[in-house]
């Protein structure tokens, strides 16, 4: 039997099966690319141009045709709107023409410090006992007794309002005048602040607790405060976070009220890996710098601890619109002990925290740049006995250049209400702390300590301290 004919037909018909099969599943492929499986997506910060009148209405025409979904809008420190992005459709949003840059959600740091301690009931520059007026070292270093506020004479307040950027303060600490504030964990600012731990509340001690007969008594005595929600129960934050702050600070200087708004904005965090960069971020796509700029614009003084990490400072304290705050180890309240070893409340200090009296802290970071110099004071920043959640008879002992910040921002605010600078000119107030902190280290060479100016240490500037007996 002669098969070629049928083995020819079949080959033929098999052919095309195999062909549609083939073609078939080519289409199923293509349709997994391009219209099945979605495109990978990734939080973004879109910064619209100057021009957009319409940040909200902006961020929604260009969502639609990239697929990208709009988490929420800035429409003050910065005009623009965070969203989650596809991969292939960056380029589109970036290329838009009312698109000023694009840049990825980065990172925030929350400071790494030690858990707080809970204070024994005396204390070595006073002694009292607990309730009972707390005389601290650090702000006795600091001449806060001689200031205009006088802290520590049992009356008076700074009027300045300030906001703490952080986990949230207890909004009804007896200690601490706390007026208002918002969360913006949720990336929006929305509603009241909501407390998340102690450290804002750490801070706020330090920067503002009350003059009266109880706990401590802060730089900047009875100053309205204002809680910024920014970090978690645990872990870090992000640059959108941090946006969402700085726009609601913002949004206080230029909206009619002008009794809400605030002057200072106390900022204890940092991204790890972002240097300075020139021109307010733009040409380095830095939203965070920007914000800062435009807040700074609006009037606010923004001052940023050094952070931890015992090396070059970390944005936002690399800006030179921020008044940067390192620290220095004190323990007795009285300077002229330079790199002695110190103890507090009975315990070696350097057992505890590794540091010595009237020197830089080993923990802090420094400045590495000539611009560095023009924005950078120190304050203490170890033994720092401070309010804590709840009642004011219990104090916390906690370290850390997060309490050098409001060292320094207790002492703008109290310069600012005497007087002696200008409100609504953070960049001049940021210049006259510096200067005033650098002449009257040269005045008194006893003031300062090992680290400042006058005894640095090579390849590290951690700036002279601050004195707020000035002002």
């Amino acid at each position: 039997m002669d098969l070629r004919p049928t083995v020819g037909v079949g080959s033929g018909r098999w052919a095309v099966v195999v062909a549609m099969m083939a073609a078939a599943a080519l289409l199923v492929g293509l349709a997994g690319t391009s219209s099945g499986a979605p495109a990978p997506t990734k939080r973004y910060i879109v910064v619209l141009k100057e021009t957009v009148a319409d940040p909200a209405a902006t961020a929604g025409a260009q969502a639609r045709p990239t697929r990208s979904v709009v988490r929420n809008v800035f429409a003050t420190a910065v005009k623009g709107y965070t969203a989650d992005i596809p991969a292939d459709s960056v380029a589109t949003v970036a290329g838009d023409p009312a698109t000023q840059f694009v840049t990825e959600d980065r990172p925030i740091k929350r400071p790494r410090e030690r858990a707080p301690k809970q204070a024994p009931p005396t204390e070595p520059c006073n002694g009292n006992s607990v309730p009972g007026y707390f005389r601290s070292c650090w702000a006795l270093r600091v001449g806060a007794d001689r200031s205009s506020a006088r802290s520590g004479d049992g009356q008076g307040t700074v009027n300045v309002r300030t906001a703490v950027v952080d986990d949230g303060i207890d909004p009804n600490h007896p200690e601490l005048n706390v007026v208002g504030g918002t969360d913006c964990l949720s990336g929006t600012a929305t509603g009241s602040q909501v407390v998340r731990g102690s450290h804002g509340t750490n801070v706020s001690g330090v920067l503002a607790a009350r003059d009266d007969e109880f706990g401590v008594v802060g730089i900047a005595p009875g100053a309205p405060l204002l809680g910024v929600s920014v970090f978690p129960e645990s872990g870090d934050s992000d640059t959108s976070t941090i946006l969402c702050a700085l726009d609601w600070i913002t949004r206080t200087r230029l909206d009619r009220d002008r009794g809400n708004d605030i002057e200072i904005a106390n900022l204890s965090l940092g991204d790890p890996e972002l240097l300075d960069t020139p021109a307010c971020g733009i040409r380095d796509r830095d939203a965070l710098h920007l914000a800062v700029c435009k807040a700074v614009a609006s009037g606010v003084l923004i001052v940023a601890s050094a952070g931890n990490e015992t090396t070059g400072l970390r944005a936002p304290g690399t800006y030179p619109e921020v008044l940067t705050a390192s620290a220095i180890g004190d323990y007795d309240g009285r300077p002229g002990a330079f790199d002695a070893r110190a103890d507090c409340f009975g315990f070696p200090y350097h057992d505890i925290f590794g540091d010595n009296d009237d020197a830089a802290a080993y923990f802090s970071n420094f400045g590495t740049r000539p611009v560095d110099r023009l924005h950078t004071v120190a304050a203490p920043g170890a033994c720092i006995v401070t309010t804590r959640p709840g009642t004011n008879a219990v104090l916390d002992i906690v370290d850390g250049t997060s309490f050098s910040a409001p060292i320094v921002s207790g002492t703008a605010a109290v310069c600012l209400s005497s007087g002696k600078c200008r409100r609504g000119n953070p960049l001049g107030t940021l210049a006259r702390l510096v200067t005033d902190a650098n002449a009257y280290t040269l005045v008194d060479r006893r003031y300062g300590f090992a680290g400042d100016p006058v005894r640095p240490v090579p390849g590290r500037y951690y700036g002279p301290l601050v004195n707020v007996a000035r002002f």
